[in-house]
């Protein structure tokens, strides 16, 4: 046995969880990262061609639109992971105990739900899109690529809100 499984085995599966979500943190960054990074090249070269050399690059803009489009769905399940989407606190400042974890299982529950929801149905456009073979005008990309960061996004959103539903449960069990 390597000493990668050692370490790993004597784990609790809390922080077996807790690893996972880190993981998922970091790769959910990476994505976002190298998506703006290509973003920003594809747009300074297209400003010099532009500027310098008078001749744009065709395919930028409509590139760009498909890479912003990757970049927000990914980075939608960042924020589901780290628990900050958007909600109103009128009353959950005021629960406490078996209420709160409630409350917090109903949000997760909803977001799940209705991400698996969404995924269902963004999977019937990107099918759509790909038995089509249909491309995007100008950069002749395959359309169910830019669709398929909505199924992505709505996936990876409910992995992250399960991920939060099974840290939440293990520590609370694990603190009694």
């Amino acid at each position: 046995m390597n000493a990668k499984a050692e370490v790993f085995e004597d784990v609790t599966i809390p922080n077996k969880v807790s690893v996972i979500k880190r993981q998922l943190d970091k790769a959910y960054s990476l994505i976002i990262g190298t998506g703006i990074l290509v973003a920003i090249i594809i747009n300074i070269a297209n400003v010099i061609g532009r500027y310098v050399f008078d001749s744009s690059i065709a395919w930028a803009e409509e590139t760009l639109s498909f890479i912003l489009i990757w970049v927000v769905f990914v980075g939608a399940a960042k924020v589901a992971l780290n628990d900050g989407h958007l909600r109103v606190e009128l009353f959950s400042e005021y629960l406490k105990g078996p209420l709160k974890a409630i409350y917090n299982f109903a949000i997760w529950g909803s977001i799940c739900t209705l991400s698996i929801y969404m995924a269902n149905e963004s999977f019937k456009a990107v099918s759509l899109m790909y038995n089509f073979g249909q491309t995007s005008n100008v950069a002749g990309i395959p359309m169910y690529i830019p669709h398929a960061a909505l199924f992505l996004g709505f996936i990876a959103m409910a992995v992250s809100t399960i991920v939060n539903m099974l840290e939440f449960a293990l520590l609370k069990k694990r603190a009694g």
